[in-house]
């Protein structure tokens, strides 16, 4: 069973862990790239941080910035160099997911848990299956149960035996990369129906080739399956980059709009506490 992680906390930590990649990916493939972004985004950064003090002064000519109001500029200006460095290394954003899926397959390889408890599923799943007379499709007398402690292998002589078999390892294997990666899986439309034909005929070749014997490796499904994920990854990257830096500059907008509308109130509230000075009499 895969530890059961609340789906907001898994997709923050799965952002965080994705914005870390990008900006390795950016300063390992790209690190001339890096510093000219910096160096670009740090006079966004002033000019920003320059806009928003003159913004304010623009309502109140006699505006006191406190620490606070330094602040605010300083938030904005950091903001303007994050955004600056996010937006450029999305377009490492395939090389970053590559990395993610590629220690996604190791991690799980070498989850012997996982094995066992996939290898149970597979076998239970075709020792149910039933031919037209309702009789046992496979013959399961010299394999016993996983759970009688015993070396058992599931076996495969027919083809729905085989798919049956390559669709529990697929959906297993996709919904633990679903699990471990919420964001990456909802960008990606992670499946496990590309995967499954993909497994099936690895399964149809490798009890083929031994005679219907041997255990087939979860390792080997595993891989298949992280391989349909990057073949989906690669077909979709472009529109995710479109799609995110969209996003990406939208919420920069929004927050910036936020900020620089938190500095003309205070200056606007700055005006209404100031005395107003006295007029003398004629």
């Amino acid at each position: 069973m895969h530890a059961m992680i609340p789906a907001s906390s898994g997709m923050t930590l799965d952002l965080w862990a994705f914005l870390g990649e990008l900006a390795a990916r950016l300063w390992l493939e790209g690190t001339q790239e890096f510093f000219i972004t910096l160096g670009v985004g740090a006079l966004l950064g002033a000019f920003t941080w320059w806009l928003a003090r003159y913004v304010a002064l623009s309502f109140n000519r006699h505006f006191a910035f406190k620490a606070q109001y330094h602040a605010f500029c300083a938030l904005a200006a950091g903001l303007t160099i994050v955004f600056a460095l996010l937006f450029v290394s999305l377009r490492y954003t395939g090389s970053a997911a590559r990395e993610i899926v590629d220690d996604w397959e190791v991690s799980l390889g070498q989850n012997p848990a996982w094995a066992e408890s996939t290898f149970r599923k597979a076998y239970d799943a075709v020792y149910a299956l039933r031919d037209a007379d309702g009789n046992q499709l496979e013959d399961f007398t010299s394999h016993p149960h996983p759970e009688m402690g015993k070396a058992t292998l599931i076996p495969t002589n027919t083809d729905e035996a085989k798919r049956t078999a390559a669709e529990i390892y697929a959906s297993e294997a996709v919904d633990s990369f679903r699990v471990n990666h919420p964001l990456l899986s909802a960008i990606l439309w992670a499946k496990s129906e590309s995967a499954q034909g993909t497994i099936f005929a690895d399964m149809d070749r490798f009890f083929k080739a031994t005679g219907g014997g041997g255990r087939y490796r979860a390792e080997d499904a595993i891989g298949l399956a992280g391989n349909e994920i990057q073949r989906e990854l690669a077909k979709q990257v472009p529109r995710v980059v479109l799609i995110t830096r969209s996003v990406l500059v939208v919420l920069f907008l929004i927050v910036q709009t936020i900020i620089f509308g938190l500095l003309i109130r205070s200056a606007l509230a700055d005006i209404k506490e100031s005395p107003v000075p006295k007029l003398r009499g004629r």
